[in-house]
């Protein structure tokens, strides 16, 4: 009876054995498989939170507007008042810088080799307080109309 009792609990024992490693196979296979989607679950998450911060970006930038010298609406020099008319006392340096870039292609003072630099005539010369030997560029043009600006 005795030997009869340990053959019997050493074919458990070895029936155990082979269980535990199909379990160990299985909790392995198992555990691939969660990185796996754990790592697809965390893509996902990264491409949504991308998606909310442009969004919010685009949202906060049109809910407040950035206001530079460029934008901001100040007082301009008399001299400046009666090259623009403005319709008010005070205009920012956008609509400034089109109207003066509106006058140079009115009368033409675009020079026609080189696009991008201005000839001057006596009353653009004089709003931009030049020496005559200074260069005027479309580029540069913004640099000479600040001094106008009363910020």
């Amino acid at each position: 009876m005795s030997q009869e009792l340990f053959e019997l609990l050493t074919e458990q024992v070895l029936n155990m054995e082979s269980q535990i490693k199909t379990l160990k196979s299985s909790l392995k296979k198992l555990d691939r498989l969660r990185k796996k989607e754990q790592k697809d679950y965390e893509k996902k998450i990264d491409k949504l939170e991308s998606k909310v911060i442009k969004k919010t970006n685009k949202t906060s930038r049109k809910e407040l507007p950035i206001e530079t010298n460029f934008t901001r609406k100040c007082e301009i020099s008399d001299e400046l008042k009666e090259f623009v008319h403005p319709t008010s006392e005070k205009m920012n340096m956008a609509e400034v810088y089109k109207e003066v870039v509106q006058y140079i292609k009115d009368n033409n003072l675009q020079n026609t080799e080189n696009r991008k630099n201005i000839n001057l005539d006596e009353k653009l010369e004089t709003l931009l307080g030049l020496n005559n030997n200074e260069e005027v560029t479309f580029f540069n043009l913004k640099s000479f109309l600040e001094k106008h600006f009363i910020f």
